[in-house]
C-alpha cells in the first residue's frame, strides 16, 4: 500500500475540524492516480481518488477542503444518485454547490489557490437568491438548474449542459482537464447528434435566464466541477472498509447509512455536531420528511383515540366501580402510486416514509397506479425493506379503487396517508371516498408536487 504524505496532513486536519466528516474519511477506499484530469474525484461506489501531481501543489488548508469535499459526496451517495437523473453533470454540478456550502458552514476554509463553486455563483442563472439555494436540497438544485440548462440528448450518462451552446460529450470515465474545457464550447452539437436540444419551443442554448457565456465559466473558472468519475486504475493509500464495497445494492445503501449515523454519533460526542447545509443533507437521508409521532399524537389527541369501561381493570379510585381500557392507535393505512410518472427518487422517499411510520405503528400499504394490488403488511422497520421488492406499478394513475378498498377495510380512527406526486386521473371520481375516509380516520396526503383536492385531508409537501 503506497504513502501519500500531503494526503495524510489533509486527513489530519480535516478530524480536527470536522469529527463527522474526519469519521467518514477513514472508511473510505482512497486512491492515488495519474489518469485522473481533475483534482481528485469519487465513483458510485465510493472510492476516493487524487491526482497526486496536481494535489500537492495546493496549501494544506485547500487539500483538506479537497478531500473533504470528495468525501462528502462519497458518503451522500452523490455520484451514484446523479446515475438516476437526466443530467449527471448538471447533478453533479448541484452536488457540488451544496457540498461546499455545507463545509463553509462548518469552519472548512480554503487558500486562493483553489476555486470551489458556490451558491452565489448560480444566482443570475436561475433566478433565486443564494440563501434561498443554500436551503435547498442536491435534487432541489439540480431541478433548478435542469430548467435553465437543457442536456442533449435528455438522458444521464454524464451528458454535459448546453446553454452555452457547447456539446454533450459523455465525462463519465473521468474528470476534465483545463486544456480538454477550454477546448470545448464551439458552438456545435456533438458528433453524430440529430438532437436540436429543445424542449418547449426553446433551442439548446438559450437558457431562461443568464448567458451561455456565464454557463459555460461555471466548469472554466471553477475547480471540483467534474468529480463524478468512472472506476479508475491507481495505487491504494487507504484500504478503507470493504464492507462499503461488496454487497447487494439494498445491503449496501444500509451499510453507508450506518456509517453516516455512526459519525453523526462520533461528532456529537466530541462536541461538534454539523451545521447548515451538511446538516440537511444528513438529514434528506436519514430522517422521514414526516414527523410520524406528531402526527399521530395529532390524531389521537383529536378523539381518534378511544377508552372503553371495563369491569376487566377496577377503578384506581374505587373497586365500587369499573376501570377503563384504552384502545390507542394501531394502524396506519399507505395508499402509495407506483404509477409511471413517479421517479425512482420518490418512490425511496415514500419507503423512508414507510420505514418512519413503522418505528410508531403497524403500517397496511397498497400501491397503485391504474390498477390497485394486493395489501402489504409491514410490523416493524426492518419490513419496509422487504416490500419494495413486492411493490409493483408503472401504469396510469387512478386511486378511486384504492381509496374504495382502503375504506371497506379500514377501523374507525385510523390513520391513512396517501403518498404520490398528485397527478391523479381520476381526482374528481375521487372525492367522495377522501370525503369518507375523513370522517372515519384521519386522512393525510404527501406529495412531492401538486396538492391535491381532498376535502378534509391534510396535506404534506416532500421537498425532494
Amino acid at each position: 500500500m503506497g504513502e501519500m504524505g500531503e494526503f495524510e496532513e489533509a486527513a489530519t486536519l480535516i478530524m480536527i475540524k470536522s469529527p463527522f466528516v474526519g469519521s467518514i474519511l477513514y472508511k473510505l477506499r482512497v486512491l492515488k492516480t495519474s489518469r485522473l484530469t481533475e483534482i481528485a474525484g469519487v465513483d458510485k461506489h465510493g472510492n476516493l481518488y487524487i491526482n497526486e501531481e496536481r494535489f500537492k501543489k495546493f496549501s494544506l488548508e485547500s487539500r483538506a477542503f479537497i478531500v473533504a469535499h470528495e468525501v462528502l459526496h462519497a458518503a451522500f451517495r452523490h455520484a451514484f444518485r446523479g446515475e438516476r437523473v437526466e443530467s449527471e453533470e448538471l447533478f453533479n454540478i448541484a452536488a457540488d454547490i451544496i457540498v461546499n456550502e455545507a463545509l463553509i458552514d462548518n469552519d472548512f476554509r480554503h487558500r486562493d489557490d483553489l476555486h470551489p463553486l458556490r451558491a452565489h455563483h448560480v444566482t443570475s442563472l436561475i433566478g433565486k437568491s443564494e440563501d434561498e439555494i443554500k436551503r435547498w436540497s442536491v435534487e432541489r438544485l439540480y431541478r433548478e438548474l435542469l430548467k435553465h440548462a437543457i442536456p442533449y440528448g435528455g438522458g444521464g450518462g454524464g451528458s454535459r449542459p448546453c446553454p452555452n451552446g457547447s456539446g454533450g460529450e459523455s465525462t463519465s470515465s473521468g474528470g476534465m482537464g483545463e486544456n480538454e474545457k477550454k477546448e470545448k464550447g464551439n458552438g456545435s452539437p456533438p458528433a453524430g447528434s440529430t438532437s436540436t436540444g429543445s424542449e418547449h419551443g426553446k433551442p439548446c442554448g438559450e437558457s431562461t435566464r443568464g448567458s451561455g457565456e456565464e454557463w459555460k465559466r461555471l466548469g472554466e473558472e471553477r475547480d471540483l466541477t467534474d468529480d463524478f468519475v468512472g472506476e479508475q486504475e491507481g495505487e491504494v493509500i487507504r484500504e478503507g472498509d470493504s464492507s462499503l464495497y461488496e454487497g447487494s445494492e439494498n445491503e449496501l445503501e444500509e451499510r453507508w447509512k450506518e456509517v453516516l449515523e455512526n459519525a453523526q454519533l462520533a461528532a456529537k460526542m466530541a462536541g461538534r455536531e454539523p451545521l447548515g447545509a451538511m446538516l440537511a443533507e444528513i438529514n434528506s437521508i436519514l430522517k422521514p420528511k414526516v414527523d410520524w409521532r406528531a402526527l399521530l399524537r395529532t390524531a389521537v389527541s383529536i378523539g381518534l383515540q378511544k377508552h372503553i369501561s371495563t369491569w376487566k381493570r377496577l377503578s384506581r379510585k374505587s373497586d365500587d366501580f369499573p376501570g377503563f381500557q384504552r384502545y390507542g392507535l394501531r394502524e396506519v393505512y399507505a395508499i402509495v402510486d407506483t404509477s409511471g410518472s413517479i421517479s425512482e427518487r420518490e418512490l425511496e422517499q415514500f419507503l423512508g416514509e414507510i420505514y418512519g411510520a413503522a418505528k410508531c405503528a403497524k403500517v397496511l400499504v397498497r400501491c397503485f397506479d391504474a390498477d390497485v394490488y394486493e395489501k402489504l403488511e409491514v410490523k416493524r422497520p426492518s419490513d419496509a425493506k422487504v416490500i419494495a421488492k413486492k411493490m409493483r406499478g408503472g401504469g396510469g394513475t387512478r386511486i378511486t379503487p384504492a381509496l374504495k378498498k382502503t375504506l371497506q377495510e379500514m377501523r374507525g380512527g385510523s390513520v391513512v396517508v396517501v403518498m404520490t406526486d398528485g397527478h391523479l386521473f381520476d381526482e374528481e371520481e375521487a372525492k367522495p371516498f377522501f370525503a369518507a375516509i375523513a370522517t372515519r380516520g384521519k386522512g393525510v396526503i404527501v406529495t412531492t408536487d401538486k396538492t391535491v383536492d381532498a376535502p378534509g385531508w391534510t396535506q404534506i409537501t416532500l421537498s425532494l
